[in-house]
Parts: C-alpha cells; sequence; structure tokens
C-alpha cells in the first residue's frame, strides 16, 4: 500500500473519529438539559453549538434552516440509503435466485434438447434420402415425449410453483405490516413491503430487519419492529425448508 493511500485512510478515520466524539458529546449534553422530544433534542444541540463556537444563534438557525432545505431535497441519507435495499435495480428478485437449483435444472434440459435436435435431424436427412417411408418420425415422436416431460419437471413446475411461493410470500409480509404498522395501513410507507419482501428473499439477518424496519418507519415502536422481524425471519425459515426439499 502506498503512502499516499495510507494517509488517505489515516484521515479518514481521525475525521470518523472526530464526528463520533462530537455526536456522543452533543447526545451527552442533551441528556444533561433533560430533554425528551425530538425537538428539544435539537434546541439543545444548536444551544451547545452556540456555547462552543460563539456564533450568533441567529446565524446558527441560519445554517439549521439551510441544512434542512438540502435535507429535505434528499430525504435518504447516505447511511439510510446503505442500509435499505436499492429498490429500483430489480425490484423483486428473480424467480432464478429464489431457486438456487434452477440453473442446474435448465442446464440439464439443455443437454438433453441439443442432442435431441442434432441427432433427429440427422435421422430426418437420413429417412429423405433413404426411403419415403417416415421412420424417423418414431424417435422424433417418442423421444419429443421424454423432453417435453423433462421441460416440465425442470422447468414449467418449479417455475410455477415459485410464483405461488412468491405470491403467498408477499400476502403475508401485507398482512404482517397491515397489523402492525399505521403509516403502512395509510398508504405513506409503500416502500416498506416492496424493502421488506427483497430483505425477505435475500435472508437478510434480523438484526438488518430491524435496522431496516426503523429507519423506513420511525412512527414504528421497537416492540413491532420486533414482532414484525420475528415474523419475517419465520418466513425465511420457511422458504430455505422449500429449497432444500426434494
Amino acid at each position: 500500500m502506498s503512502e499516499t493511500l495510507k494517509k488517505l485512510l489515516l484521515e479518514r478515520k481521525s475525521k470518523s473519529i472526530e464526528d463520533e466524539i462530537r455526536t456522543c458529546v452533543l447526545a451527552k449534553y442533551s441528556e444533561l438539559q433533560g430533554v425528551e422530544t425530538e425537538k428539544s433534542e435539537l434546541e439543545a444541540t444548536l444551544d451547545a453549538l452556540q456555547e462552543i463556537t460563539n456564533l450568533p444563534r441567529n446565524e446558527i438557525d441560519k445554517i439549521a434552516s439551510d441544512v434542512q432545505v438540502e435535507y429535505d431535497q434528499k430525504p435518504v441519507s447516505i447511511s439510510k440509503s446503505l442500509n435499505q435495499p436499492n429498490i429500483s435495480q430489480s425490484l423483486e428478485l428473480s424467480l432464478e435466485q429464489m431457486d438456487e437449483r434452477s440453473d442446474y435444472k435448465k442446464k440439464e434440459f439443455v443437454y438433453h434438447l441439443v442432442p435431441y435436435v442434432i441427432v433427429n435431424t440427422t435421422l430426418v436427412i437420413l429417412n429423405l434420402i433413404t426411403t419415403r417411408f417416415p421412420w424417423s418420425m418414431f424417435p422424433l415422436f417418442f423421444w419429443g415425449i421424454g423432453l417435453a416431460s423433462h421441460y416440465l419437471e425442470a422447468i414449467f413446475w418449479p417455475k410455477k410453483k415459485l410464483i405461488k411461493t412468491m405470491s403467498l410470500l408477499k400476502g403475508q409480509i401485507h398482512q404482517i405490516l397491515s397489523e402492525s404498522s399505521s403509516s403502512y395501513r395509510s398508504g405513506e410507507r409503500s416502500n416498506l413491503f416492496q424493502g421488506l419482501v427483497r430483505l425477505t428473499l435475500t435472508e437478510s439477518s434480523k438484526e438488518h430487519l430491524e435496522e431496516y424496519l426503523s429507519n423506513a418507519d420511525p412512527e414504528l415502536s421497537k416492540s413491532d419492529v420486533k414482532q414484525i422481524s420475528t415474523q419475517v425471519v419465520s418466513l425465511q425459515n420457511r422458504l430455505l425448508k422449500q429449497k432444500s426439499g426434494p
């Protein structure tokens, strides 16, 4: 690693430590002030900044107002965007991602299809050259029955099963959120449902689920967050059983 890169990393680490110290100190100040609401906590933080910097209070209020305007234009912070699934990129996972065996089954079917086409094409050509009796139709037909059965078993039925599983999963997550989230029931948190479906399919941990729920819907209480995450983990376990099943 070059010296320049090491220096940049050290500076970044130092800045992170400074930010963490500043955050902890301001939080402690708010605690000592006995604040109980987010609004009074913000006021206590601004008071602390005024004491530290000796800037006029109206100047600090103006800076805070400018930051609020910028935040409203970009409501999702960097930290939340890292924790929240990217809904715009592949809103729903493909069926192939839900079933790891599907790619292998498709390859098996292709390995069956290729010789079927090559062999039967050769037989039809030989049949046309040698005789008028359509004897090549017999292997084409009977082998085709086996190929069709292979297609149903490897591709068609698994896909139908996964579509049904996805539908049931969405219905259960919708019911869970409807019971626990008033903002979801009112239609204010539609992305909450989409993100939770994605996290369920990607088998995210309970801690990750709780963090996402807290960020996506701040109105949820801690007990509701834990209840929802527990129910989602239960759904994940059912999916795992279906994947490992015959």
